[in-house]
């Protein structure tokens, strides 16, 4: 496996009796990484992290073993020696990938963008290769399992999951490679017990030593003639479990039977032969321009649950059928996952054609879930074009990346590929973890825009605005890391700094005016807020009616009553409370009865357009809404002097926009 020269390993998780990845075992790593590790490759390979790295037992293991679990990427500060023996500060970047694999990077924090760059690059080198290995397994002739020992209390095998198995081993059976992953090994190969092999595998697990069986039946579907079983123990905890007709029952001249080339369940092709006619294609001397489409069922697990899965397999199969219709306008249909399938379609990738896919993929859907009495159903799409540079493994990949891209973007979508989808999506997996580090760097700002009364335009407060200024990517506006850090729980560490830093600011000025903060829904139902601001008065010696919590509106659910309970704290201990972008998505004139805002803030959305007497009657209404509620009216997203002046007639309180002033950063604390 090409490595670069950078500090790099590859892991894999040692699981105890319970499936419990407890450590780490080195598969891999540059010669970087072995000689900061003052090793030799060859006696590091096969070791445990435990055993290595005694000294980040306490600090570094637990992030490993939660990225791990959690399929997430984590990052950890670290030092490193380089030769003049002056350490130097560095990070430890891990990275998750295929079944129980960790990437694990060390880099100097004072290069991140070159890093990031040669990061990027090692795993996807480390994917390409990964599925490499996958395609070639899939063209074998034999039927090849991956599978995993379980120990018991005292060390001992008690069972052996099932952690791959390839097209051959899958082709008789109608079972699909991503459903077998998991399963009990001696439950899924039929004939097994009956046979009373299986203690003959799990002694060879026990002694690590290879062993040569005879079955009477097929492993698989339990079907007539003998097979031969071999079962070869490798690395700590893994067998590979390969089989085949018995000799003298393969066709004359001794040839081996063919890999399955369609798919039992859909007709389509299967992912191994999809592979092999597309790189004809693109062998070919005179290449037509085409694209791939890789589609992928939005929810089908919940469609299993919803239906059962034998009506979710008719799904299934009546989707390749609508596929194996779309010649000659699409080619080589394949299902290439349990709930994916791929095609060629011959033509540019221009509007027209694009077009033309998505009113054919909303054809197919609606048909199948008319024809089977389903709920409706979406899925999302991925396009690769090809080109002369371009390899299968390549494409395949892509097509990956640009459907997870269309899935993260809310499903039922196509997402052509392009460096910048690529990018974008491994971004958001560092993201993730990196909200933290950056957090501890000072990398987040505070940006303050003014808010000023209306009739006369004066300054009476002010709102802060959250701001990453990331070392690479410069300065991120909240929607490209709030989604995430509410996802992962670091909204809390963060939400509680920018309160924390807002109420510093009303104690840096002292001849009056009001700070807004922005406070997540997360934050009021996972932490408790009123104690954090409390907190930060008490630090800042700042009054309570100084500081307003600003809560949006989308965020608030009437079966919240953790939200209001805190938003009620918050109003007794003298803070006043802000409903923000009012009129934005989820509105409700209940919500001003149930919340107890002092403030209602109007979202921009009423001010874009035409400021005709109709937008303005509705501006009005809604202002004297706001007024009978006993709550102070701030229209938001004022721009010009012509929407001032709507605003001032509609007779809102306060206003806060462009026109008044953009958002100032504050200095770095």
């Amino acid at each position: 496996m090409p490595l670069t020269a950078a500090p790099i390993a590859f892991w894999r998780g040692v699981r105890d009796g319970a499936g419990v990845v407890v450590d780490l075992e080195l598969l891999d790593a540059s010669d970087a990484f072995t000689a900061w590790l003052d090793r030799d490759p060859h006696e590091a390979v096969g070791r445990r992290y435990s055993e290595l790295i005694p000294t980040g037992l306490h600090r570094r293991l637990p992030v490993y073993l939660r990225a791990l679990q959690d399929r997430m990427p984590a990052r950890v500060a670290s030092r490193r020696d380089v030769p003049d023996g002056v350490p130097v500060d560095a990070e430890v970047l891990v990275i998750p990938f295929g079944n129980d694999e960790l990437l694990s990077a060390l880099w100097d924090v004072s290069e991140p963008r070159r890093q990031f760059d040669d990061l990027v690059f090692s795993r996807l080198e480390a994917v390409a290769e990964r599925d490499l290995f996958v395609a070639a397994l899939d063209v074998v002739p034999d039927a090849v399992a991956v599978c995993r020992v379980r120990l018991g209390d005292v060390g001992e095998p008690v069972t052996v999951l099932v952690e791959f198995v390839n097209e051959m081993a899958c082709g008789t059976s109608g079972r699909q490679p991503e459903t077998s992953v998991g399963t009990d090994a001696l439950t899924w190969f039929r004939q097994i017990d009956q046979e009373a092999i299986g203690p003959q595998i799990l002694e060879a697990a026990l002694d690590h030593l290879p062993r040569r069986l005879r079955l009477g039946t097929s492993p698989t579907d339990g079907g007539p003639g003998e097979s031969d079983v071999v079962v070869t123990p490798f690395g700590n905890d893994r067998l590979i479990v390969t089989w085949r007709p018995a000799a003298g029952e393969a066709g004359s001249g001794g040839v081996l039977p063919a890999p399955a080339r369609t798919d039992p369940l859909t007709g389509l092709l299967t992912r191994s032969e999809f592979r092999r006619r597309l790189a004809q294609w693109m062998r070919a001397a005179e290449p037509v321009a085409a694209i791939v489409l890789a589609l992928d069922l939005d929810d089908f697990g919940r469609l299993n649950d919803i239906v059962g899965p034998r009506k979710a397999d008719a799904a299934l199969a009546l989707i390749g059928v609508q596929v194996r219709q779309l010649e000659p306008s699409a080619v080589l249909g394949a299902r290439i996952g349990a709930d994916e399938v791929a095609m060629l379609i011959p033509g540019a990738a221009d509007d027209g054609t694009l077009d033309l896919v998505r009113a054919q993929i909303a054809r197919i859907l609606t048909t199948v879930a008319s024809r089977l009495a389903l709920p409706p159903l979406s899925v999302s799409g991925g396009v690769r074009v090809l080109d002369a540079d371009t390899t299968v493994d390549e494409v395949l990949r892509d097509c990956d990346t640009a459907v997870r891209h269309a899935q993260r973007s809310g499903g039922g979508n196509v997402t052509v590929f392009s460096d910048e989808v690529r990018h974008s999506l491994l971004l958001d997996y560092l993201w993730a973890e990196d909200i933290r580090g950056a957090l501890d760097a000072g990398d987040f700002r505070l940006a303050f825009q003014p808010i000023v009364d209306v009739a006369s335009g004066v300054r009476i407060g002010e709102e802060a605005l959250l701001r990453w200024d990331h070392p690479s990517l410069g300065l991120l506006a909240p929607d490209r890391f709030i989604p995430a850090a509410e996802a992962t729980g670091t909204i809390l560490d963060l939400g509680g700094w920018a309160i924390d830093r807002g109420v510093a600011r009303v104690g840096e000025h002292a001849g009056g005016g009001e700070v807004g903060i922005n406070v997540s829904a997360v934050q009021l139902l996972r932490s408790d807020v009123p104690a954090v601001v409390a907190r930060a008065l008490e630090r800042h010696r700042v009054d309570p009616g100084r500081v307003v919590i600003e809560v949006t509106e989308s965020a608030i659910l009437p079966e919240s009553a953790r939200i209001r309970e805190q938003l009620v704290e918050l109003r007794r201990m003298g803070v006043l409370v802000a409903v923000d972008d009012f009129g934005s998505g989820y509105s409700s004139i209940a919500y001003l009865d149930w919340i107890p805002a002092d403030v209602v803030k109007l979202d921009r959305r009423f001010l874009l357009g035409d400021l005709g007497e109709r937008r303005q009657a509705l501006l009005a209404a809604t202002v004297g809404l706001v007024h009978s509620v006993g709550a102070t009216c701030l229209v938001e997203g004022v721009e010009t002097a012509e929407q001032h002046e709507m605003v001032r007639a509609a007779g809102a309180d306060l206003a806060q926009g462009y026109l008044f002033g953009r958002p100032d950063l504050d200095e770095r604390v």
